[in-house]
Parts: C-alpha cells; structure tokens; sequence
C-alpha cells in the first residue's frame, strides 16, 4: 500500500498536479472504517451465527474481498472458505465469541459455588478448573508474545494493563480456593476464596464495555477515580492513625492488651467518621474496671480525661466529615472532569489497544484455545530448535501484526502518505474558507440589493403621500380664496 502511495506521489509531481488525487488510498488500510469492517450496519446477533455476509468482511488488516489485486500480491478471488476464514480472524468476531465464552464461564462458576460446591469435587468443577486454565495459559501467550527481549520487561509490560492484574488475581485467587477445597478442615476457607473470585470476575465483565462509545470512558473514569480514592486512604489513614492513638493513650493508659488496643484504635476512629460515635463508651454509666488483671482478662478499662476525648472527637469528626469528604469530593470531580472534555479521544485509544489485543488472539474461545496453545508450544519449541517460524505458524503471524519500530524506508513511505493526506486536507479547508467567503459575499449582495428596494420602496411612498398632501393643501387654499372672494363681494354692497 505504501508502494502504491509513493509511485502515486511522484506520478502526481511529474505531470505537474498540485491538487492531491487519494483515489489511490481509497481501499488503503489505514483507513478506520476499512481496517474495522462494516460491522456497524448490521444486527448485533448477526455476527455471532451466520455467515450470510461473509462476501462483505474485510479481512486481516483491512484487506477487502472485494479488491481484485494490490501492490502486496494479494488477490480478490478468494475462495469462500478463505473468506469463512478472513472472517472468525476478525478481531470484532473473536471479542464477541471471547465476550460469551466469559459470560458462559461466569454464569456456571456462580451455579458451581450455589448448588455443586459439596464435599467431593464434581465434574462442573473440573471443567472450570480446565477452563481457568486455558486463560492463565493465555496471561503466559500474551506475556511471551511482547517484543522486548527479557523476561523481566515483557512481565512488566503486562502488568501496565488495569485488566491484567485482575485477571492475574481472580487466577490466584481460584488456585488457592481450588488448593483449599481438597481439605476438610479448609473448605469454609475455600469457599471464601472462591467467593471473592467470582466477585472478581464479574467486576472483570466490564471490561466488555469498553467498546462503547458511551460506556468505556466511564471505564476509564472507574479506574482514574479509584487511584484517587486510594491517594485519598493514604491521607486519612494519616488523620486516622493521629486521632486513635492520641484518644486511646489519654483516654485508656497503660492497657495490658496491645492487639486488643491496636484493633480498638482502627475500629473507633474508622467509625466514627460514619456516625457511630462510641459515646457510651466515654460516659458515666459504663460498665468497666481499673484493676489490671480484670482488663486482662477481657473487661473495658475505664475512661480517663473524658472531657479530651469529646474535644477530640469533635475536631476529628469537622476535619474528616467536612475537610476530607470536601476534598474527596473535589478529585473525583476534577477527575471526571478531565475524562469527560476528552472522552472521545480515550475512548478511541481504548478501542484500539482492544483491536490490538484481539488481533494476536487466537480465533477461538476459552476452552478451545486450548488447540491453538498446543499449536503454538509446538511452534515455539520448532523456532528454539531450528531458528525459524514453521510454516503456517499462526503465533509467528499474530506477533508480527503491529510494529513499534519502523525502518527507514518504510517511515519515508508513511510520512509520503502522511504528506498527501495533509495536502488534501488543507486544500478541503482553503476551499471550505473560499466557499464561506462567496456565501458571505453573496449574503451581503442580497443584503444590500433588499436595502437599496427598501429604499427606492420608500422613496415612492414618501414622494406619493408629499404630492398627496400638496393637492390637499391647494385644493384648501382654493377653497379659502374662493369663500375670501365671496365675504369681500358681500362687504361691497
């Protein structure tokens, strides 16, 4: 396609063309709406279970079935099971079946833990327990298929996605739930884990909304504002931590119980801040003791300088309930605020680190990537051995889709490409910015073409009502001489 963008450059510069001609890059794949599909004009079940369209899918990179041939070679005539293929590849066809592979997983991970969680492992569990491990096996697919060549990079590569580090802990979480089921003194613990792990799971289903354009900066906006709930915890563990200790020390000296102080600090303070304000603790009436070996052996002790206690209570509960909450309150804020002005471009950044990801997926769903990971292990072992990818190497393809470094012939033909479309795109805005002027221009023709009738308008209704009043006037004036004439004829006889 570059090929094509620069022979057609120099085409243009030798017949001595100024105006950019982008016919060529009209099937280019760098174009959205060609690299995506049209999948957006169909039903959204259509894809799932019918192959009726397969004529109109866009193949791997935006390579359209319907184009007879390119500079790359690659021919329109292809045959209908290339075309079945070119479609379940599509990165938008394997997030719908991975999207109901999940679901389905999570709907019988609930069914497992409510009725099929007894004493002896049952066949559901086994399935899930092979389940989640294809998808761990798919953590490793991805760590390995990053192009940094240590170890150590390609880990922390993986860990910079929000999404990987829950899909990390809802597989620990499993393999220490289905570790502790196995033993009957730990099965209530088991339980608890697995649990967790569902809970962790179906907060994991969002994830499926990042491909809306509504849904997925509220993702974002999700993820921005519990980092700053966390800065937040960090400043009020702070006030926390002050106000227990120093209320615990002069209300309760000397306790003999320090775990039972230390949980009692959290507890009170944590509290507090909701309401519960231990009050009862701090009066007159209070069950307690002041003799060491009875507060060791669980009593209260009892309160010292209550009237600190109140004062600090009340000074803790202005700076927490109205200083903190008012802060809290200003970062999310200023969060959302920040996510909302520029929705639209993190959203499409979302989109395309989606298409990237599920572009170097397998076509299959969990469990049946299960064949292409042993196809895969197959190929990694053939490269360790001979130096080179297999033939049909579907791994070999997947990592070599996207590039993050360009040689330098290849970065002259983008930026040629790159070249044209500005072109383009300015002589579209010198043209728009003319258009706008002609309309302006024609605007104030009119304008003034409807002032000058206006004008010429009133120019005739003034010089008719004028000659209108003058007749009036002088046929007055007749009158009046004519009745001066009479009164004079009278006054002489």
């Amino acid at each position: 396609m570059h090929g094509v963008a620069v022979q057609h450059l120099k085409k243009q510069k030798s017949t001595g063309n100024d105006t950019p001609d982008t016919s060529a890059f009209a099937t280019s794949g760098l174009q959205s709406q060609n690299s995506v599909g049209d999948y957006n004009s169909r039903p959204a079940w259509q894809p799932f279970l019918t192959f009726g369209a397969i004529d109109k899918v866009r193949g791997y990179g935006g390579r359209s079935s319907s184009t007879k041939s390119n500079s790359n070679g690659w021919d329109g005539n292809y045959s209908r099971l290339r075309k079945v293929g070119f479609f379940i590849t599509a990165p938008f066809i394997i997030f719908r079946y991975d999207v109901i592979s999940y679901l389905t997983f999570c709907a019988l991970f609930t069914y497992m833990l409510l009725y099929e969680f007894r004493d002896e492992p049952s066949k559901l569990e086994y399935v899930l327990t092979f389940w989640l491990g294809t998808l761990a096996l798919d953590e490793v697919r991805q760590i390995q298929g990053d192009p940094s060549p240590k170890l150590r990079k390609r880990i922390f590569a993986w860990l910079t996605g929000y999404w990987n580090i829950v899909d990390m802990v809802s597989i620990i979480l499993f393999s220490i739930g289905i570790g502790l089921r196995h033993y009957q003194p730990t099965r209530d613990a088991a339980r608890v884990f697995l649990a967790l792990d569902l809970v962790v799971f179906l907060l994991r289903s969002l994830h499926i909304f990042s491909t809306s354009r509504h849904l997925g900066p509220k993702l974002i906006m999700i993820i921005r504002m519990f980092v700053d709930l966390i800065i937040f915890v960090c400043i009020l563990v702070v006030f926390l931590l002050a106000y227990g200790i120093s209320v615990e020390i002069i209300l309760y000296p000397n306790t003999p119980r320090p775990f039972t102080v230390l949980l009692s600090i959290i507890e009170r303070a944590y509290f507090q801040i909701f309401g519960e304000l231990f009050l009862d603790d701090m009066g007159k009436d209070v069950i307690c003791t002041t003799n060491i070996t009875e507060q060791t052996l669980g009593m209260m002790p009892c309160p010292e300088n209550t009237w600190f206690g109140m004062l600090a209570l009340a000074f803790y509960l202005f700076l927490s309930n109205i200083l903190l909450l008012n802060l809290l309150i200003a970062m999310l804020n200023f969060t959302f605020q920040a996510i909302q002005d520029n929705c639209d471009v993190l959203w499409k950044f979302q989109r395309l680190g989606l298409l990237q990801e599920y572009y170097s997926r397998p076509p299959l769903p969990p469990p049946f990537i299960i064949l292409f990971q042993i196809t895969d292990l197959m190929c990694y072992i053939w490269r360790k051995t001979f130096g080179k990818c297999c033939n049909g190497c579907s791994a070999c393809q997947r990592t070599k889709s996207f590039k993050r470094q360009l040689d330098e012939d290849l970065n002259e033909e983008i930026a040629t490409w790159e070249s044209v479309k500005g072109q383009d795109f300015v002589i579209k805005a010198r043209q728009k910015l003319r258009s706008e002027a002609i309309d302006v221009y024609k605007l104030t023709n009119d304008r003034f073409d409807k002032i000058n009738q206006d004008l010429a308008a009133m120019k005739n209704y003034n010089l008719k009502h004028v000659d209108d009043r003058l007749s009036k006037i002088e046929d007055q004036l007749k009158v009046l001489m004519a009745s001066s004439k009479g009164s004079q004829g009278q006054n002489g006889h």
